[in-house]
Order: C-alpha cells, then sequence, then structure tokens
C-alpha cells in the first residue's frame, strides 16, 4: 500500500471513529435533556457539537442561548445554530427563525426567513407553514413605531433602546421620555434605578427613585415593591427577617420601618 493510500484510509478511520463518538455523546446527552438535566447533558452536548455532530450542535446553541444547563452566551450559541443550519439541519433553522418571532436580538427577518426557506425545502412541514404567514422585513424601529401609533406602550421603551442601539441618543431619550409619560413599567424602573443609585451624584435622589418605584409598584411590578420595602430602611440595612429573632433589641422607630417593609 502507497504511503498516500495508508493516510487516506487511516484518515476515513478516524474520521468514523469521531462520528461514532459525537452520535454516541449526543445519544447520551438527548437522553439526560429527557430527565431535564441540562447540566449534565451539556458537556456531552458540547463535545458531539465540536466533533460536529449537526444536531448536537444546534441543541447546543439552543441549550446555550436559553441558559439551560450553561451560561447564557448569544454570540456562541447562535455560531452553533447557524453552523448547524447550514448543514442542513431543519431543527436548528426552526430555532432560529423562532428566535426571531420571539424577539430575540441577533436573527433578524430576513436571516429568520432564510433558514425558514432552507427548511421549507428539506420537506419540514412547519417551514412550510410558517413561510405562508410571511415574515416582515422592515426594520425593527419601523415596527416598533407602528405598535406606538397603536397604543402600545411597551414599543415605546423598546423603540427607546433600539434607537440606543443606533447611536441615535437624541430618538432614544424622546422615546423614553414618552414611555415615562405613558407609566410603562421598564421605563419607571430605569428611572427609580438612577435615582436610587448613590454613585450617580447628579441624579442621586431617594423620594424621586421612591416616587417612580411607587408607579411601578402600581402596575403590578414586584421588583418595585421588593425595592420599596429596601427603600423603607432608613436607620439600619438589617431587614426585618434577620432581626426578628432579636425583637427586644430593635428601637420603636426601626420597628416600624420593618412593619412598613414587611407590608
Amino acid at each position: 500500500m502507497k504511503h498516500s493510500d495508508f493516510l487516506e484510509a487511516n484518515g476515513a478511520a478516524e474520521g468514523e471513529d469521531s462520528a461514532s463518538r459525537a452520535a454516541e455523546l449526543y445519544e447520551k446527552a438527548m437522553a439526560l435533556v429527557a430527565e431535564l438535566n441540562f447540566g449534565e447533558a451539556w458537556h456531552p452536548m458540547h463535545e458531539a457539537a465540536e466533533l460536529g455532530h449537526a444536531q448536537a450542535m444546534a441543541e447546543a446553541g439552543y441549550m446555550l442561548v436559553h441558559a439551560l444547563g450553561v451560561p447564557c452566551d448569544m454570540e456562541e450559541g447562535l455560531s452553533y445554530l447557524r453552523r448547524s443550519a447550514s448543514m442542513g439541519c431543519d431543527y436548528a433553522c426552526y430555532v432560529l427563525w423562532e428566535m426571531h418571532d420571539d424577539g430575540f436580538c441577533g436573527v433578524d427577518a430576513a436571516e429568520a426567513k432564510k433558514w425558514c426557506e432552507a427548511a421549507a425545502e428539506l420537506g419540514d412541514k412547519k417551514a412550510v407553514a410558517r413561510m405562508k404567514e410571511g415574515f416582515d422585513l422592515r426594520s425593527v424601529a419601523e415596527i416598533l413605531e407602528e405598535h406606538a401609533k397603536k397604543g402600545n406602550t411597551d414599543a415605546l421603551w423598546h423603540l427607546s433602546n433600539e434607537y440606543m442601539a443606533l447611536g441615535d441618543e437624541e430618538k432614544a431619550y424622546e422615546y423614553f421620555e414618552k414611555a415615562l409619560d405613558a407609566c410603562q413599567t421598564d421605563a419607571l424602573l430605569a428611572m427609580a434605578e438612577c435615582y436610587a443609585d448613590a454613585s450617580n451624584n447628579e441624579f442621586y435622589n431617594i423620594e424621586k427613585a421612591e416616587e417612580y418605584y411607587r408607579k411601578a409598584a402600581d402596575n403590578g411590578s414586584g421588583k418595585a415593591i421588593l425595592a420599596l420595602g429596601k427603600l423603607a430602611l432608613r436607620d439600619t440595612d438589617v431587614p426585618f427577617w434577620v432581626q426578628a429573632a432579636d425583637a427586644a433589641g430593635v428601637s420603636e422607630e426601626t420597628a416600624k420601618q420593618h412593619s412598613t417593609q414587611f407590608a
């Protein structure tokens, strides 16, 4: 046997071993996923993905973008999903267009449509059905503008963030002000947190922070309600559940603050 023939045969054998190993790891990982044991599933899934297993790449990408068993890493997750989709994995295509439909950053309408078309060409019935619905290829800002005009206050907040990401601070501030005027919860919380930040010398104002937290709490924000509980403490940083065991050592003023915090 020629040396070149030997290398070619050996390379093919190694490739088969690698593919077999990847398949085993993928099956092991999926068995753990079925048990919702994502933490244990991550390592074999990641190893299988690194060995080039297309389905494992899709699953690893999904786990990364949704922080299942591993910290969220949108960039790496999208990289795995795109590589898998380019290898013809219809599941990866599905995850990518679903991410767009669910509002995840990083997958715009044009890309979502591209992968949906690819899956539809592979005969995926979900993709065929999704293609019939069509994709709105307008810019995110244009779509949000439409929703804002229809009275969607959340669209005002998202427009503020979208224009900030685009580098248009004037527009971003304009929509932030509109979101505040509309008492949109995220905008109220952002303003409250700005006033509550002691390191923010220019804006630090506990009374103002409490005012905005109360408006957000009126909208049903649990985060705002908890923040108000913390702000109820003026003379102590120790919460009521810590001092409850030593109630006799708590001053009357602190007891009142703890009562407010508990409420």
